[in-house]
């Protein structure tokens, strides 16, 4: 009763559907809520790889602890919330691991003479 009126999305009938509708086949291939999933982080938009909290610490062999104490002092990476979860683009640890080796070469040359 019900199926003769329900719109017919398999593989074959998508892309005769995206003509229809002018839209790319791209779009059409997953649902719209997991259209940007496909990568670990990754967005289509240029903003780059995603890293959480306890990636972050995993990564650098610390706790997520001391993370947030160097955030809490000024010293950390940049991050923003999602919710309540802390994320880090890779682009920004880079950016920040380069500062921390910057500034400890300072230290060191300033000691040293």
């Amino acid at each position: 009763m019900f199926g003769s009126r329900l719109l017919d999305t398999s593989p074959g009938r998508r892309s005769a559907l995206s003509d229809l509708l002018g839209v790319s086949g791209r779009y059409t291939a997953r649902p719209a809520h997991l259209r940007y999933m496909d990568g670990a982080g990754t967005s289509e938009s240029g903003h780059g790889n995603y890293v959480s909290l306890a990636e972050l610490a995993a990564q650098l062999k610390v706790s997520v602890q001391t993370i947030y104490d160097l955030r809490s002092k000024g010293r950390g990476p940049r991050g923003f919330r999602v919710g309540t979860q802390l994320r880090f683009r890779e682009s920004e640890i880079d950016a920040w691991v380069q500062r921390m080796e910057l500034a400890d070469e300072r230290r060191h040359a300033g000691g040293a003479s």
